[in-house]
């Protein structure tokens, strides 16, 4: 039975979360990073509202999503994947769908409906989202449809409509 692991499993999470609170939080950004022992963001580190690895009550969720916005930031609602990167690719458009839900978790709805609503303007003709976007043309980049840029979508959307 599944339920016979239930309390191992929760004590592995709690391991899990505290080896993350030492090894992968920079005092210097103020945000969860990368990885263990670097400086470096990754906008994937904005899931941790949905996972409820963080509250939203939680001021490192706030002060992670501060870093991250700044840091990654590509103009608009437009963020990249991780330091660096502005060089390498387009903005990540599941990267501002998980900005506009971790908005959404710190309780600033209006922020995150902005941010949709100017995300839905990097759309084709027929309504479908890409991969990336070229933060300075606006010319949609990668992969096309992207499932994940969907459903990320879906997603912040689905987070918002619950909270209001």
């Amino acid at each position: 039975m599944a339920s016979g692991h239930a309390d191992r499993w929760r004590t592995e999470r709690e391991a899990v979360h505290a080896w993350v609170d030492e090894h992968c939080w920079s005092e210097t950004k103020q945000s969860y990073t990368f990885y263990a022992a670097t400086d470096k963001l990754d906008a994937a580190v904005l899931l941790a509202a949905r996972t409820g690895f963080l509250a939203g009550d939680d001021p490192r969720l706030a002060s992670t999503v501060a870093a991250i916005s700044a840091e990654l930031g590509a103009g608009g609602p437009l963020l990249y994947r991780y330091s660096g990167m502005s060089e390498h690719e387009g903005a990540f458009v599941a990267c501002s769908c998980w900005l506009a839900e971790a908005l959404v978790a710190l309780g600033q709805h209006e922020e995150a409906a902005q941010l949709l609503d100017e995300l839905v303007k990097y759309r084709t003709e027929t309504g479908l989202l890409t991969e990336q976007v070229d933060p300075g043309t606006g010319e949609l980049l990668g992969n096309l449809p992207q499932g994940l840029s969907h459903l990320a979508f879906i997603g912040a959307a689905t987070a918002l409509a619950r909270r209001r």
